[in-house]
């Protein structure tokens, strides 16, 4: 058994179950999601549905590249979007007075640290994945 293969693949199917989660919990309530990202002091005035649209596409490319068995591809975007996820949370958690969250289920119930942590121990897995799958 290749132990290597198996946490690659394993960590690419995690990472298609939680984008696929994620962008579903978002579509659900789209205005919501996009009312969010207006409060966002990182978003140009009226960009937040271009940027909704965008973040929920890459979501679903992930998981649409695990589903093609493009787990290289899976792992490389994986790893920009939690680390520009944990980026864009930590600029907020320490210079801005207002985080808007449009995250859904026990995303939600995170504090932010929490979920900062959450977010770069995912962005390790992935990267220890990728280096692993070379």
């Amino acid at each position: 058994m290749n132990y290597r293969r198996k946490y690659m693949e394993g960590v690419c199917y995690l990472m298609a179950v939680l984008f696929f989660y994620a962008a579903f919990s978002k579509m659900v309530e789209l205005d919501v999601f996009f009312k969010q990202l207006g409060k966002s002091p990182l978003i140009p005035f009226n960009m937040q549905e271009n940027a909704g649209v965008g973040v929920l596409v890459v979501e679903f490319l992930v998981v649409y590249f695990v589903y093609k068995r493009k787990f290289q591809l899976a792992l490389i975007i994986s790893f920009f979007l939690m680390a520009f996820f944990s980026l864009y949370i930590g600029y907020l958690m320490y210079f801005s007075y207002y985080i808007p969250c449009s995250c859904g289920g026990i995303l939600g119930t995170m504090s932010w640290s929490v979920h900062l942590i959450f977010n770069i121990i995912l962005t390790v897995v992935i990267a220890i994945a990728y280096i692993i799958s070379e």
